[in-house]
């Protein structure tokens, strides 16, 4: 899954931080489309080059307070830029632009205003296609980004526009499946703990907290039996990297420090105990729950994530009704940690809790010294164990399937809860307190983004075309309509003189794109002809001929 990790740990600084993820010391290449003035623009200062020409840019950046909602969805220069695998930066972006622009740029949005979104469109490793977007919402009654979520805007925004090489799943498509798959991820979030011990230790400063949130919808298309479709499938994955400690923001280490054979009874930082998570569509009437996972509690050093179900496809070129087992799963070490499902009771919930924070090997432990407690003997504070301390990584994945086609926006709710303790002793016995971390995001897809359009022809630049005079000619396939997401065409030919590739793929907004046919006049005897027959599929197939002469 894409995650936003990968360039976190850098040094802020321009030079060492695009070193490390892949760009030239120089900065990225950037065109500003008219005035921005914006602090998430300013935020990147250092980072980009401006100055160069648009079709050289691999970030294009709009400020939203200067174009009215829905004039960039048509803008030729902005489909361009992302038709190419560029990125678009769109800043102060109110609400009304996202439902009149995200959603036609990029079939997905995350309602509410922002400080910035970026959107970049591509192929998956299977030809398919995938939406990437990196939201830096604006937070509820804060209209104004602070100074730590702009540091925290910038070091993700080099990790989007280069992002790491993903872990390759299970997920194994067959040629003639449909599917679409968004990626959504937002800037790393923080809150600052107060000082240990009760809140009035003044010599150790506040800790920073961190979590990485990252978001994967995998839109299927069942269509076994009408080639518009039975129904969808919708997997959707939330995982989130949470750490006690945020480098970026200057908390390297926790404030616990051994002495002698205990902890230091003034020195005891905050460290994660629960991590809960919940998955909720807007509309419920709308999806049918199908399964999900973790699905059962997990007191054992790893936990796997995984999902499977069985649907129905058709095969490409008329092969038929095929059925396919979507299986994807993944393994995360959760030492010490158990993992509540609760779909029982309420379907989409998790909660990751820390078994014992202080807990060495003894199951028996689980008790009066477990939260509020953390003493190895009287009066001696424990170490808490290592996941307390560090990194937990929660993954959740839940399947849906609708009762029909559905073509409209449809809306997700993931709320996060992170909980932390705080643990102290001045003389008066033992003490706690705990603080909190809560993200609400919200995202939007538009389910008709993996509904097949009718392809409309295919023509040839030449037919009859002579092996004389060209060994190759133009093919252009036509939908009736312009693609709604960036559309693989399967491609076959029936006959060695006239080979085509595998696939063409046409461009989000265009309804057209050309391929080559190599042809060749083997076995055509002179003044003979043949007759190849060219078929393309996209949900719907099509076929023509083409004449080949010697």
């Amino acid at each position: 899954m894409f995650r936003l990790r990968a360039c976190l740990a850098v040094v802020l600084g321009a030079s060492a931080l695009l070193a490390s993820c892949g760009d030239s010391d120089d900065g990225i290449a950037t065109v500003v489309m008219g005035d921005v003035s914006s602090p998430a623009y300013e935020a990147l200062s250092g980072l980009l080059r401006t100055g160069g020409a648009v079709e050289d840019a691999r970030l294009l950046i709009v400020d939203g307070d200067a174009r009215g909602a829905g004039a960039l969805v048509d803008d030729p220069v902005i489909q361009a830029h992302l038709a190419k695998g560029g990125v678009l930066m769109l800043a102060d972006a109110k609400a009304a632009h996202k439902q009149a622009d995200m959603v036609g740029l990029a079939r997905a949005s995350h309602p509410g205003d922002s400080h910035a979104v970026l959107i970049r469109r591509g192929l998956d490793r299977n030809g398919r296609p995938e939406i990437f977007m990196l939201e830096f919402p604006v937070q509820a009654g804060q209209q104004e980004a602070s100074q730590s979520e702009l540091r925290l805007f910038r070091l993700a925004v080099p990790t989007f526009m280069n992002p790491p090489v993903r872990q390759v799943g299970s997920f194994n498509p067959p040629a003639g499946l449909l599917y679409v798959v968004f990626n959504f991820s937002i800037p790393t979030q923080s809150i600052g703990l107060g000082a240990t011990y009760g809140g009035d230790d003044s010599q150790n400063t506040p800790q920073h907290t961190s979590g990485v949130w990252t978001y994967k919808y995998t839109l299927l298309l069942e269509n076994g039996q009408v080639a518009t479709g039975d129904r969808q499938f919708l997997v959707i994955e939330s995982q989130v990297d949470a750490s006690p400690i945020n480098q970026a923001l200057g908390t390297t280490a926790m404030a616990a420090n051994k002495s002698g054979s205990g902890f230091s009874t003034s020195n005891m930082g905050w460290f994660q105990v629960q991590l809960a998570a919940q998955i909720k569509p807007d509309n419920p009437a709308n999806f049918q729950y199908q399964t999900d996972g973790p699905q059962n509690a997990n007191q054992t050093t790893q936990v796997t994530t995984g999902v499977q179900f069985a649907m129905n496809f058709a095969e490409p070129f008329g092969g038929g009704t095929n059925n396919f087992t979507y299986n994807d799963s993944e393994s995360q070490d959760l030492t010490a940690w158990e993992v509540v499902n609760a779909t029982n009771g309420a379907i989409g919930s998790w909660t990751w809790i820390n078994q014992d924070p202080w807990m060495y090997n003894d199951p028996s432990r689980w008790d009066g010294y477990g939260f509020g407690g953390g003493l190895h003997g009287i009066g001696e504070f424990r170490e808490p164990n290592n996941l307390a301390l560090s990194q937990l990584v929660s993954d959740a994945r839940i399947v849906y399937a609708t009762p029909s086609v559905l073509s409209d926006i449809e809306t997700f709710d993931h709320l996060t809860t992170i909980i932390y303790l705080n643990v102290w002793d001045k003389g008066g016995g033992v003490k706690s307190a705990t603080g909190g971390m809560q993200i609400h995001n919200i995202w939007s897809i538009d389910m008709s983004a993996v509904l097949p359009i009718p392809i409309a022809s295919i023509t040839f630049s030449a037919n009859p075309v002579s092996v004389k005079t060209t060994n190759q000619v133009t093919g252009t396939v036509t939908l009736q309509s312009p693609a709604k997401v960036d559309t693989p065409v399967l491609l076959k030919s029936n006959s060695l003189n006239a080979s085509v590739l595998a696939s063409v793929t046409v461009p989000m907004g265009q309804s057209s794109a050309d391929f080559q046919v190599l042809i060749n006049g083997n076995n055509i005897g002179s003044g003979d002809s043949t007759v190849a027959t060219i078929q393309a599929y996209a949900g719907f197939g099509l076929q023509t001929q083409l004449t080949i002469t010697n």
